[in-house]
């Protein structure tokens, strides 16, 4: 069949070049095709020869500079994310954590971007571009102007650590690219890439403590592994659910404006005296010369009143900075920056910590209670738990039914109900009735007070000498089980 092939092309050909020489338009044509010439049709002619613009690996790059009208916009990638520092004017203005989305996103169309080879031109530059990373730079030169969706810029290459045909090539390398890259960075740069929220370290960290204070007030929680305590004014538990809202409202403060000029920051809130101060810390450890090392990382805002004509934003100042806590050491990771904040966020923060306490009178279980003793006036009661279950302290019988069943109800409401209202109460709950000790496995031992502030069955309250809690909810029956297992009134 093969032999047949070859047979029937030679044929073809000879009939082709016989008649060529006949001068028949027919098969000159049929001739043609087969030479591989389409009658009528111009032979195809090689495209524009195209090249990727860069060949830097985005997760090698560690550093994006762009430097436009003299001004310099600094993107650097550091164990707190990307931060975005810019030198303007032979002068330095304060670093700030930027959306590291748009920096990938940056990354991403520089790697994807190629284009067409062209000969050296002679454009004006409108921004120059420089990546580094892992001794490598590449630098790329902009237009002012694109020109029909498409950008003439000038790719250099240097460092040691090039390769491939960045490092071989020799001088510049001029591209013809699409002008998404000139549009996005010419015009705007990177200043409106730096992240809007107030309190950066939220995204950059889980907070462990948090202080706020102010000239009548001061609130300090810290976190136990997934739950929060209050260490001031008072040292108390606290309601976890409503310190993670705090949290949440703290991250969603947002800068509305980062307030220009290098002014001495320290200066003007010395000057105006802050309103308040809320510090965010987080904890992180390192080894550092061999040794592991616990470095804080802490965002302090100090809030310095209302900005603007209508009141709407509130002006502070902001910075972030790490703790060496084995050597002292303290640097500045972001800040201090001048902003104005939206103030719709702020105007809900309270610092008092009845909020926060928890709604729970006892925070260990019902269970853990080995001895109860109720007091009321000068008459005391003791109840020891048994395996058999409570008796009276000294005697071996166990309570009747009802006294235990009080005894387990009473402790149910202290330990599993949350409490109505929570609020800081120095002195004694209102209308006391009786104090409630409660001895728990391991020692320790929690006082109590009980009293009814209505002086009716409609409300029942427990305080610990910090927090008074109030109990509505079923009041009446909760009430009647105190009365069962207090000492009788004479």
């Amino acid at each position: 069949m093969r032999g047949l092939l070859i047979v029937s092309v030679v044929a073809l050909l000879a009939l082709s070049g016989a008649a060529w020489l006949m001068g028949s338009p027919v098969l000159r044509g049929l001739a043609g095709r087969v030479a591989g010439e389409d009658a009528g049709v111009p032979a195809r002619t090689e495209g524009p020869r195209t090249e990727a613009m860069v060949r830097l690996v985005g997760s090698s790059v560690r550093e994006v500079e762009l430097e436009r009208s003299g001004r310099h916009e600094t993107l650097r990638e550091t164990p707190q994310g990307w931060m975005l520092t810019i030198e303007d004017g032979g002068s330095t203005g304060a670093s700030w954590p930027v959306d590291a989305d748009r920096v990938r996103a940056l990354l991403r169309l520089l790697a994807d971007t190629r284009g067409e080879v062209s000969s050296a031109g002679e454009a004006l530059a409108g921004a120059t571009l420089r990546l580094r990373g892992e001794g490598a730079e590449i630098e790329i030169t902009l237009p002012r102007d694109a020109l029909a969706g498409t950008a003439l810029v000038r790719v250099r290459t240097g460092g040691s650590g090039s390769s491939g045909a960045d490092a071989s090539a020799s001088g510049d390398r001029w591209l013809r690219i699409p002008d998404d890259l000139q549009r996005a960075l010419v015009g705007t740069g990177f200043e409106a890439w730096r992240t809007g929220q107030a309190f950066a370290l939220l995204s950059l960290a889980r907070p462990a403590r948090i202080e706020m204070a102010r000239a009548d007030s001061r609130l300090s929680l810290a976190r136990l592994g997934d739950r929060w305590t209050i260490r001031e004014p008072v040292s108390a538990s606290a309601d976890t659910p409503a310190v993670d809202a705090l949290v949440r409202t703290l991250a969603s403060v947002r800068v509305r404006e980062f307030v220009p000029g290098q002014a001495d920051l320290g200066a003007i809130a010395s000057e105006q005296g802050a309103h308040a101060v809320i510090r965010v810390e987080s904890d992180r450890r390192e080894e550092i010369n061999g040794e592991v090392a616990r470095l804080v990382l802490a965002q302090e805002v100090a809030i310095l009143g209302t900005g603007g004509v209508s009141g709407e934003t509130v002006r502070a100042i902001a910075q972030i900075t790490e703790t060496n806590t084995r050597s002292g050491e303290t640097r500045i990771v972001a800040g201090p920056v001048h902003v104005l904040l939206e103030g719709a966020a702020l105007t809900g923060l309270r610092f008092d910590p009845g909020p926060l306490a928890s709604k729970r009178s006892l925070q260990r279980p019902a269970g853990d209670v080995v001895r109860v003793t109720v007091t009321r006036g000068d008459a005391s009661l003791a109840y020891e738990r048994w395996s058999r279950g409570w008796s009276r302290a000294g005697e071996e019988e166990p309570v009747d039914a009802g006294v235990a069943r009080a005894i387990d109800a009473c402790l149910a409401m202290i330990a599993d109900a949350d409490a109505d209202a929570s609020e800081v109460k120095a002195g004694p709950v209102t209308n006391s009735r009786a104090r409630i000790d409660l001895d728990l496995l391991g020692g320790e031992r929690v006082s109590l007070e009980l009293g009814a502030p209505s002086g009716t069955a409609k409300a029942l309250e427990l305080g610990d000498g910090a927090f008074t809690r109030t109990y509505t909810e079923g009041a009446a029956a909760r009430i009647e089980a105190f009365d069962a297992i207090l000492p009788r009134e004479e």
